[in-house]
């Protein structure tokens, strides 16, 4: 690296070293068709395997196929109530709960 931290010489990014590229060859040679998440996703839909191991399949495909999910915190200087429903509210019952004009 130089003086400015920028990467001089050596493998791009992302590139894989040797054992890794090794292994990975070697997959591919003896399994021509393996691929890992489709692997677990199969497990996970065998009906023939546990819950608990089929659940534990779901979740480390679901970390392919779905962002993870983050929680957020809110703050707030007086009590806030919050009610989530199936159907929003009608007009009505806005003004009612909220009063006219707000």
């Amino acid at each position: 690296m130089d003086k400015d931290r920028n990467k001089t010489g050596g493998r791009r990014r992302g590139t894989p070293n040797k054992r890794t590229r090794a292994v990975i060859d070697l997959l591919k040679e003896r399994f021509p068709e393996y691929h890992p998440v489709v692997a677990m996703a199969e497990i996970a839909n065998d009906e023939s395997h546990s819950v608990e191991l089929r659940l534990q399949a779901h979740k480390e495909v679901a970390h392919y196929v779905a962002p993870t999910r983050k929680a957020v915190e809110i703050t707030a200087e007086q009590a806030v109530s919050m009610s989530i429903s199936e159907k929003p509210m009608t007009v009505g019952e806005w003004e009612s709960k909220h009063g006219k004009g707000r």
